[in-house]
């Protein structure tokens, strides 16, 4: 009888241990996987922002959803700013940057829009450095009086803006449409050679004076 029992609690401690070592497993490897769930890859990313990066962001952000804010084009001004206005009076928009030409640099002012990223940047008024000449758009939160906005095509913009002269591409001059004196360059490199399916990349507000 003794042995019998002796037997009995043999294999009951046998399979209490089994089922604690089971435990013990499936926690170490809940764990494991929580680790390599929640792991961030390391990056090296020490690149320094560009005026020429910034111009290139702005393909990227013809696609995707209409922003949350619109900037509209009024009266050739657009968050504030219009050709003509001191620099100095507008330091809570824009910031001092410079564009790379490949060639050379020049110095820009950044736009900033409500939530500081960058809607375009614009030059100096030439024969006044104090004033603000062309205003270059690059960022989709800026619409014109028409409803036309960065990223949409030449087609639309046809459609809804009557009276465009248009420059194709030429010795390296980007083809652009115009009216009075709003500029749309395109971007025709994936419009199978057809311009109705070129890309506005940048709406630019020419200073008149």
């Amino acid at each position: 009888m003794r042995r019998e029992i002796h037997s009995v609690l043999f294999i009951v401690v046998i399979i209490s241990m089994s089922i604690v070592s089971c435990k013990s497993d499936k926690a170490h490897k809940s764990s494991d996987s929580a680790v390599a769930t929640n792991a961030t890859p390391a990056t090296n990313d020490d690149s320094v922002p560009t005026m020429s990066a910034e111009k290139a962001s702005g393909k990227g952000n013809r696609k995707g959803k209409l922003p949350d804010r619109t900037f509209r084009i009024k009266d050739n001004t657009v968050n504030g700013v219009k050709p003509g206005m001191r620099i100095s009076e507008l330091q809570n928009i824009l910031i001092r940057s410079y564009l790379d030409l490949g060639q050379g640099r020049v110095e820009v002012f950044r736009i900033r829009d409500d939530k500081g990223g960058p809607m375009g940047y614009v030059t100096r008024r030439i024969g006044n450095s104090d004033l603000v000449g062309d205003i270059t758009l690059t960022s989709k939160k800026a619409l014109t009086p028409e409803g036309i906005r960065i990223g949409d095509t030449f087609e639309k913009l046809q459609s809804l803006v009557s009276g465009l002269s248009l420059t194709r591409a030429n010795n390296g001059q980007r083809p652009h449409a115009s009216k009075d004196n709003i500029l749309y360059f395109l971007d025709d490199s994936k419009s199978q050679g057809d311009i109705k399916n070129a890309i506005i990349e940048e709406i630019r507000i020419r200073d008149t004076r």
